[in-house]
């Protein structure tokens, strides 16, 4: 009995630190970036803080939205007790973030057909010591009047949302909802860890059988390896290919949440909604420069023919300034539902073409050690 459950430990290892644990890890990445997203449209449908909104609430006034705003600027100060101070157009705000998170969003790329590698990252407030004056600042969240000022406070119904960025105002929003989601989901938090652990139960597991089964011993042996296998040939094509599909069905699902911007933001507040242009084929008045507008192409799976028709949707109100125009394909609700499909069917793709290179090379891992131990 003893040596049955010795023999069972090694597939079960395998699959518990190889594919359980990371998959703890995918489902917590993947929660932490729909969080992000979600919050980054809460933000960009609050009402902005402006000079009068701050003369209302001074003059003790009842905020919209229950306290709630968006503010951007740039870093004027550091005060006491990590407490920021961040000006525009001579109207200063300041925020109370000594325990909150900042999300360092990266330098601008190309929205569009190359998708960049970068991904946000998330620093606590009092890691970051690089701060100089002049850094911009994007913040949302609850204010308060305190000490004859207006401040973004920290307490139990309100925690900030606190941008640090740089590059155009009008494609912030744009940035962080392209670029807001993690790069491999596999690779997590968890993934070393447990991959080191896989690598050393199941090396200790093959040697404790060696003399009970050869056979299993060997799979013991080939499974250790599994971390390297798919980095060396013929099977690295495999982990190639694999990468390529995943970055592909990323795309997907960030065309997915550009394309459905427009009735995001309409649905919280009419105060920062957007509006379509009479014309579509045309840029919409007042963006005078054609890079400011971001088209977003729906993939082949939702073309319609060789002539494509196009409507724009430009931002109205104070949101022009941190939201993007978009110029997309028209498209119903279901076309979503066919993009996630498809970014569904890479994914699985992906997985598929990934273990099949695997296979191979444990294949020939296995035959090398067995020519090795004759």
């Amino acid at each position: 009995m003893n040596d049955l459950w010795l023999l069972a430990a090694i597939p079960a290892s395998a699959v518990v630190f190889y594919i359980f644990i990371p998959a703890i890890g995918v489902f917590q990445v993947r929660h932490r970036w729909r969080r992000f997203r979600a919050r980054v449209v809460h933000a960009v449908s609050l009402p902005r803080l402006d000079a009068e909104t701050v003369r209302s609430l001074l003059q003790g006034e009842a905020p919209a939205r229950d306290g709630e705003y968006w503010f951007r600027g740039r870093l004027e100060s550091l005060g006491i007790n990590d407490t920021v101070w961040i000006e525009r157009d001579g109207l200063t705000v300041s925020a109370d973030i000594c325990n909150t998170d900042v999300v360092l969003l990266p330098t601008p790329v190309s929205i569009g057909d190359d998708l960049p590698d970068e991904t946000p990252q998330t620093v606590p407030w009092r890691e970051l010591t690089a701060l100089v004056e002049g850094t911009r600042f994007f913040l949302s969240g609850g204010v308060t009047v305190t000490d004859g000022s207006v401040q973004f406070v920290t307490n139990r119904e309100h925690q900030p949302f606190v941008v640090v960025y740089d590059g155009p105002d009008d494609t912030l929003t744009a940035r962080a909802l392209w670029t807001g989601r993690q790069r491999n989901e596999y690779w997590n938090h968890l993934t070393p860890i447990s991959l080191i652990g896989g690598f050393l139960a199941l090396l200790l597991l093959g040697i404790a059988v060696l003399d009970r089964s050869r056979l299993m011993s060997l799979a013991a042996a080939v499974l250790a390896t599994v971390p390297i296998l798919p980095l060396l040939p013929p099977g690295v094509a495999g982990f190639y290919v694999y990468r390529r599909l995943w970055r592909r069905a990323r795309r997907i699902r960030a065309r997915r949440d550009l394309i459905g911007l427009p009735e995001m933001v309409n649905a919280d507040s009419s105060s920062t909604s957007y509006r379509r242009a009479e014309s579509p084929a045309d840029p919409p008045a007042g963006v005078p420069e054609s890079d400011r507008i971001i088209t977003v192409r729906s993939g082949r799976m939702l073309a319609r023919g060789d002539s494509e028709s196009w409507e724009v949707w430009n931002p109205r109100g104070h949101a022009q300034e941190i939201l993007p125009t978009i110029r997309r394909p028209e498209f119903s609700t279901r076309d979503i539902s066919v993009m996630n499909a498809h970014a569904y069917s890479m994914e699985f793709g992906a997985i598929l073409v990934f273990f099949v290179g695997l296979a191979i090379n444990a294949y020939l891992a296995a035959v090398m050690i067995v020519l090795v131990l004759r």
